[in-house]
């Protein structure tokens, strides 16, 4: 009986127990909701983004030009072949962050890059051509002064440079390390070189390995009315000189977070690279580690010159080109830069045409932000953009009068950025805690009765006083009756 007791209590409990489980669904849900959406100094979430995990690499790929002789020969295009990966392995750390009362809050980033010889295609010392980046930011910057300006600089990189349209250097140097150039050397001694610092080395990425200071300050929403994550400001300021019109407003997700229940079709997410916000295309739901999320690319809204999207002239500057090519000069110190995706990837075949060596593949060269939208959380990042400068004929600067007008590009990089397949697990059970804990009441409820019909079942068919048990208990006689002998 004590068992058959027990056996009672336990189902009674299983089926109270999924009955609390599917009362109370909503207040699991939403404690767990804010137990991972936390956002404070301690909290799990703080911690993930003060430092990024690990496996986060930054891969370059360096355009090796090699027939730099030839290009001044109108009939002959530049042939370029494509040296990379460079392989480093990046640590994003978020320093000096402060809390405000107004629900924000501002940090620097460091970026830290380690190389990676052993997943590199060559080590940092291996001999690459590119077009001479300080003598074309110079001759373009002299672009419109007058006659005998433009002669003296004409004549200063006659001597300098002996008018090379071409420099080779190790990728090391062209990359972080920074090599020293005559140009920048002299440059303090030019009164057209005096309205601004100037650089005594010279690299694609110069100063920003384990600078703090190099991306600016952010100042980010932190909740509430200011969503967790959204740009407000950067180094002090709301919007940019560098930009007009719509270009110039800093907007949209700083890359860490991104805007909750959202259903636009574009997303604006702020690149410090670019001094200016990025509008991404949505191209429909993917998933990653089993999480669906939303998932954008950089299209029309980017790539665009104002001839499909009005308002995006902004992105033309001083030179409008075809599409597909987004100007980046007054942020790189009035250099000749433009940025598109790698090999001219959806751009005008325009670009394309005028090189031999481009080859465009969706698979690797498109850029795409996948998020979850009920967290905003990031599920995969993978930036990919090219650094172009563009090749002009200048007049009266004799080394570019003849040359034709090409866009070059120099190099392309991607990052690697996502959450780690532990979060992705933890998120995962979160966002169906409710479903998970509607099918594990069920369950509950179903086994606990299952338990109580069979412990009635049994109670139903057990006679509790069986025939061994009448026998036991039957009075003896006190005198057996003797068998009558039969006779023989």
């Amino acid at each position: 009986m004590y068992h058959k007791n027990c056996i009672t209590v336990i189902s009674l409990i299983l089926v109270v127990l999924g009955a609390v489980l599917i009362g109370l669904k909503n207040t699991f849900y939403n404690y767990g909701m804010r137990t991972l959406l936390t956002f404070e100094p301690g909290s799990q979430l703080f911690n993930a983004w003060t430092r990024s995990p690990p496996g986060v690499n930054y891969d370059v790929y360096v355009f090796n030009w090699t027939n730099p002789e030839d290009f001044k020969n109108h009939s002959t295009k530049p042939i370029l072949k494509e040296i990379g990966p460079f392989r480093f392995s990046q640590v994003i750390e978020k320093v000096n962050a402060t809390m405000y009362d107004n629900e924000t809050m501002s940090y620097y980033r460091r970026r830290t890059f380690y190389f990676n010889k052993e997943e590199s295609v060559h080590d940092l010392d291996f001999n690459l051509t590119i077009p001479n980046p300080i003598a074309m930011a110079l001759a373009h910057k002299a672009r419109d002064w007058s006659y005998w300006s433009k002669k003296g600089v004409s004549i200063a990189l006659s001597s300098l440079i002996d008018d090379d349209l071409h420099v080779t250097k190790t990728a090391g140097e062209l990359l972080f390390t920074g090599y020293e150039d005559p140009i920048l050397s002299t440059a303090d001694k030019f009164s057209f070189l005096s309205d601004g610092p100037t650089m005594k080395k010279f690299a694609f990425f110069y100063g920003k390995n384990g600078s703090a200071s190099f991306d600016g300050i952010f100042n980010v929403g932190k909740g509430g009315d200011h969503p967790l994550g959204q740009i407000y400001e950067w180094n002090y300021q709301n919007d940019t000189d560098h930009y007009e019109e719509s270009c110039s407003k800093f907007e949209g997700s700083a890359g860490d977070f991104f805007p909750r229940f959202y259903t636009e079709k574009t997303l604006k997410l702020f690149h410090s690279d670019l001094c200016r916000t990025l509008v991404a295309d949505y191209a429909g739901n993917a998933t990653v580690h089993g999480i669906e999320g939303l998932k954008y690319v950089l299209g029309d809204h980017f790539l665009d010159n104002g001839t499909l999207i009005p308002g995006n002239e902004c992105t033309c500057g001083d030179h409008c080109l075809p599409y597909g090519a987004v100007y980046a000069t007054a942020c790189k110190g009035n250099s000749p830069n433009y940025l598109s995706l790698p090999h001219f990837y959806k751009a005008d075949p325009y670009f394309a045409d005028k090189l031999i060596g481009m080859k465009p593949d969706p698979e690797r060269h498109d850029f795409h932000i996948i998020y979850e939208p009920t967290t905003g959380l990031p599920l995969e990042l993978l930036p990919r953009l090219q650094i172009n400068v563009l090749m002009q004929p200048i007049s009266y600067i004799g080394m570019y009068e003849d040359i034709p007008t090409t866009l070059f590009p120099l190099i392309w990089f991607e990052q690697t950025l996502g959450m780690p397949s532990s979060s992705a697990f933890l998120v995962k059970m979160i966002l169906n805690l409710n479903d998970i804990c509607l099918i594990v009441g069920i369950l509950l409820i179903i086994l606990g009765i299952l338990i109580f019909l069979f412990l009635v079942y049994k109670i139903r068919n057990t006679d509790f006083c069986p025939a061994e048990h009448h026998k036991n208990y039957l009075p003896k006689e006190l005198v057996p009756l003797k068998e009558k002998e039969t006779p023989t």
